[in-house]
């Protein structure tokens, strides 16, 4: 309702002034001229002021929030985000966050004095989404229903229980999250999306604002006769012309999903994905994730602004702009080398991440045996070697980024230096005057923005890249099956019993055989043994 009567207040404001000049020129006409009937413009003139009082009325109500709802489909709590009853005014101008900022300057913020989540973005809503899609991905990625692992129920006719079939791993395909975040969050995507294109449309009007205005003026005050200054309305019109939550909701869907996988992956997944390494793909992985999306649109945002700006120079400086064109595509090559590098070192640092944190858990795990037998200098040599290898990639690729920050930035000001050389040295007539300079250089201003922001988003998608590959990794791990126990209710008083049974890792050797194995209902079983001697088995 704000952008209703917005837009209503200044598209009337014209007739406005119309009606005002109007006024003005009967109340002279009615001095010169007492016999004048005006009264029907009067009552217009008086029906229209009417009429643009009250929609600014309404434009003034419309900028203070409403009520909170008596009801709604979700349940109230003690600290709702203030954000859901704010105003237009409150929300585009962040004012509704002003309460939280000055009472974290008052007194450290805790825990309490926080605001709930909108429903719309806490996990409990966004998840059911996200496992939907993801359910679906999996399941149409799936291997041939007829190969299935053994049942517990048959093992005395196979002689052997798999809980976890190689054979089915390798013929199921690998499922990506990326098609369920897409389908997840199309909408709020497309949305934004549309809206950064209305944004790159209405950053070129700026130039062409620019040129008529220039050109009013010149016109204005030419000393050629032949030459029509243009009305003044013109120039008052052309003067007045010129006056972070996908990313969240995809990180808490991630971080959601991973912690679900984590309680169901089989023990053969567990040898390979330690604690430290599912934590990092929560806190580091998913991360990528809320960082890319913030200026995701900048993957087609900024070659449509590049080529719209190289569009808008063709018409005013010509041939000359190939020049510039040329430059940005000698940085392209050297930009990609960067890039390729870049992944390499991303690559490099997760795994001495999760080495450090893996080595940083066992540590904490068996802090009392450590102590005992003062392991504690060899242990911190191992953490802080692992440490400066990865200050060491980490040194790399900050170099390398910085490399591409320098390129980029100084990209612009080259580009607009080559152009403008190029054009004056071609031809002798070519003369930088007023309008080719100030909207030139406009268009160059606006040039700047996507060549500064490719490097980033480059670099955020080589991270968030190799982020993919390590989360598709973990969500396509083995799960437990749990068809392979069944639950007879003829053994109600036995639950568990194992006659003869030899058990091995995979398809690796069997480490025990021949074991015999009963827990009553209500019993407390303890299984003890040396170290290695296949308890967990």
């Amino acid at each position: 309702m704000f952008l209703f009567w917005f837009s209503l207040v200044i598209f009337s404001i014209p007739q406005c002034i119309t009606e005002v000049n109007d006024k003005s020129d009967r109340i002279l006409e009615k001095e010169s001229n007492p016999e004048v009937d005006h009264s029907w413009l009067e009552y217009k003139y008086t029906s229209f002021m009417v009429y643009f009082s009250l929609i600014i009325c309404s434009l003034l109500f419309a900028s203070f929030s409403d009520k909170k709802p008596l009801e709604t489909k979700y349940p109230r709590k003690k600290m709702d985000c203030p954000q859901t009853q704010a105003s237009f005014l409150s929300r585009i101008t962040y004012q509704w966050f002003d309460a939280m900022a000055w009472k974290g300057y008052k007194k450290p913020l805790e825990e309490n004095d926080l605001w709930d989540l909108k429903a719309e973005d806490q996990s409990k809503e966004i998840m059911p989404v996200f496992a939907k899609h993801w359910n679906s991905t999996v399941q149409s990625n799936k291997a041939d229903k007829s190969v299935k692992s053994p049942l517990v129920e048959d093992a005395k006719k196979e002689g052997k229980v798999y809980f976890d079939n190689p054979k089915a791993t390798k013929q199921k395909k690998q499922s990506s999250v990326l098609p369920a975040i897409c389908k997840s969050f199309a909408g709020i995507f497309l949305f934004g999306a549309f809206l950064e294109l209305i944004k790159d449309i209405l950053t070129f009007a700026s130039p062409e604002i620019l040129k008529l205005t220039i050109g009013f003026v010149e016109k204005k005050y030419s000393n050629d006769q032949n030459v029509k200054a243009d009305p003044v309305w013109k120039g008052i019109i052309y003067a007045l012309l010129l006056m972070l939550v996908v990313g969240m909701r995809v990180r808490t869907a991630l971080i959601n999903a991973i912690y679900r996988k984590a309680l169901v992956v089989s023990n053969a997944t567990r040898k390979e994905s330690t604690v430290g390494e599912i934590v990092n793909l929560m806190a580091v992985d998913a991360q990528r994730f809320q960082e890319l999306t913030l200026y995701i649109n900048m993957i087609w945002s900024a070659p449509l602004q590049i080529a719209l700006a190289l569009y808008f120079l063709w018409n005013i400086l010509g041939p000359s702009v190939l020049a510039g064109l040329g430059v940005m595509i000698i940085m392209i090559p050297i930009n990609g080398w960067i890039a390729g590098r870049t992944k390499k070192l991303q690559v490099s640092q997760m795994k001495q991440k999760d080495n450090r944190v893996k080595l940083m858990n066992e540590i904490l795990s068996g802090m009392k045996v450590l102590k005992l037998y003062a392991w504690e200098p060899s242990f911190e040599k191992q953490v802080l070697g692992i440490r400066s290898k990865e200050i060491e990639t980490l040194r790399g690729a900050a170099h390398l980024n910085a490399a591409t920050f320098f390129l980029w930035t100084f990209a612009p000001f080259l580009v607009s230096l080559v152009t403008f050389a190029t054009y004056v040295l071609v031809d002798e007539n070519n003369d930088l005057d007023a309008t080719t300079a100030f909207v030139s250089l406009s268009l160059f201003n606006i040039l700047r923005m996507p060549l500064m922001m490719l490097p980033m988003m480059i670099t955020n998608m080589i991270q968030t890249q190799v982020s993919v590959n390590r989360i598709n990794k973990f969500m396509n791990s083995e799960e437990l099956d749990p068809n392979n126990v069944q639950h007879d209710p003829k053994y109600a008083k036995t639950p568990v019993l194992i006659e003869d049974g030899s058990f091995s890792w995979g398809d690796g050797e069997v480490c025990i055989k021949n074991i015999n194995i009963s827990a009553d209902k209500g019993s407390l079983v303890a299984v003890v043994g040396t170290v290695g001697s296949g308890k967990t088995l």
